[in-house]
């Protein structure tokens, strides 16, 4: 039990900062928790962060906003970086 209210409580922090950056920038939370099979299918890594409900990727409404974005979500310990067609988000403390 206590693992699960270990990850349970890292889950929820991280929802509450995203939920802070929210406040400042329009943004779509294309993935976050995703099945074994959802990660193999979008060929993530096999201990991807995602698999605990630890990151999550991002399109911002205005991609100007992407340095201000990484910027405001560091100060509150969420390290980003782009993949792709997206932001790929998490906290420093998770890994």
């Amino acid at each position: 039990m206590s693992i699960f209210l270990n990850n349970f409580t890292r889950v929820m922090t991280l929802i509450m900062k995203i939920a802070l950056l929210r406040a400042s920038f329009s943004f779509s939370v294309t993935s976050w928790w995703r099945t074994v099979k959802r990660n193999n299918d979008v060929g993530g890594l096999p201990k991807s962060l995602h698999l605990k409900g630890l990151a999550l990727d991002i399109v911002l409404d205005n991609l100007e906003d992407d340095e201000e974005f990484k910027a405001a979500a560091g100060d509150l310990g969420i390290h980003v970086y782009k993949e792709d067609d997206h932001l790929h988000c998490y906290e420093r403390s998770f890994v």
